[in-house]
């Protein structure tokens, strides 16, 4: 999981907590911490919901924990960057998404 932690200073002195989280790494560990349970996990369109679920208890876990002021979020674009324009084979030993992890990532950007 990867969460990032800053602290951010006015000129009063007020110290904030801002909360950087990679939301791809996490959408992608909570999937799969409830694999297991994966047809537990449907709505009423059929739609794998598990990594939905689990990326929110994550993120409420981490928020009681750390209390930040500010959150940002970020997923991965999913498209060519500068990585694989510099090395072909970067990320080319991974294997396809499935189906049902990948479907889940419209309800994390309508968020």
């Amino acid at each position: 999981m990867v969460f990032f932690l800053a602290f951010l200073y006015n000129g009063c002195m007020d110290k904030k907590k801002l909360l950087l989280i990679d939301g791809s790494s996490v959408a992608f560990r909570a999937f799969f911490a409830l694999y297991q349970q994966l047809d537990r996990f449907k709505n009423a369109n059929g739609l794998h919901t598990n990594a939905i679920y689990g990326f929110q208890l994550m993120l409420n876990h981490v928020l009681e924990r750390v209390e930040p002021s500010h959150v940002l979020v970020a997923f991965d674009a999913g498209k060519t960057t500068f990585r694989t324009e510099m090395y072909a084979d970067y990320k080319g030993g991974r294997a396809k998404l499935q189906m049902s992890f990948v479907s889940n990532f419209p309800s994390f950007v309508s968020c």
